[in-house]
């Protein structure tokens, strides 16, 4: 999680999920929506990569909401298949090889 330095709100959340001993799955990112754009979702994401690579994890792989598509591409992760619906919104899933 990631906390805000001026009230101590949590403000954004990401979880990993190992998959088997090469590939994480990164679940259920959020960023409160009036700390979006400051870099709080860039944050989570890099600081998770760094992370799964000092666990040995050789690949990240997600579920992309299409709205979020342009923020995973700009953090070098690439489309892999067709879109998809996941609990009824439509999804890409990604993946980067770290």
């Amino acid at each position: 999680g990631c906390y805000s330095s001026d009230t101590h709100e949590l403000v954004g959340v990401l979880t990993l999920k190992p998959v088997d001993h090469d590939i994480i799955k990164m679940r259920q990112v959020a960023v409160s929506e009036s700390f979006q754009s400051k870099g709080i979702g860039t944050y989570l994401v890099k600081s998770s990569e760094t992370f799964a690579k000092s666990k040995d994890f050789k690949r990240i792989e997600l579920h992309a909401r299409l709205e979020s598509l342009a923020f995973y591409i700009k953090n070098e992760y690439i489309a892999e298949g067709e879109q998809f619906k996941e609990v009824g919104i439509d999804h890409q899933a990604m993946y980067k090889n770290l």
